[in-house]
């Protein structure tokens, strides 16, 4: 139903401008509070005080970006509807459906040439997870022109065992490429 309140629970937090990642500054409530079409929330007046935010090192040519994280904690409706228990169930997969992108190399759309052997990969993946490959792909250092991203002073085995953990956050889980 449109007008049942949904309990969330929600943060706002600055971004780093440099790495567009780590948030620096957290604000948010530990309580939950009830969104609904009949209620307005008008966000946080006490997120951050202005003589520290002019100080901030996120402020960056007078430019910042907040990010603002929004958790369903119970609807039941949500919850029922994709038979799942809600987004707890689904998580333990993750890394394995990781994996498996990575294995199978759909939507890849790069590739390393490391020792002789050639790597295919997610850019998105890559960047979503590690700064260094950020600034490479999308940033200054960008190579996003490149099909090929030569990498140097590397063993294959190496690599191998970088990309596992990249996609699936434990080491040893790619068996092959």
């Amino acid at each position: 139903d449109e007008g049942e309140p949904v309990e969330v629970r929600f943060s706002f937090s600055l971004v780093d401008q440099v790495e567009k990642q780590m948030p620096t500054y957290i604000r948010g409530t530990g309580e939950t509070r009830d969104f609904s079409t009949a209620t307005s929330i008008w966000g946080n007046d006490r997120f951050m005080r202005r003589d520290a935010l002019e100080q901030s090192a996120d402020l960056k040519y007078d430019c910042l970006t907040i990010r603002c994280d929004v958790v369903v904690v119970s609807n039941s409706k949500v919850d029922d509807a994709g038979g799942h228990g809600g987004a707890e169930a689904l998580m333990p997969d993750i890394h394995q459906h990781f994996n498996s992108l990575l294995q199978n190399k759909v939507g890849a759309d790069v590739a390393f040439q490391v020792g002789g052997e050639t790597f295919a990969a997610h850019r998105c993946v890559l960047a979503a997870r590690s700064t260094v490959f950020m600034a490479q792909l999308f940033g200054p250092m960008k190579e996003a022109s490149n099909s090929v991203i030569q990498i140097k002073h590397m063993e294959p085995k190496v690599f191998t065992a970088l990309l596992s953990f990249i996609y699936t956050d434990s080491y040893g889980t790619r068996t092959r490429r």
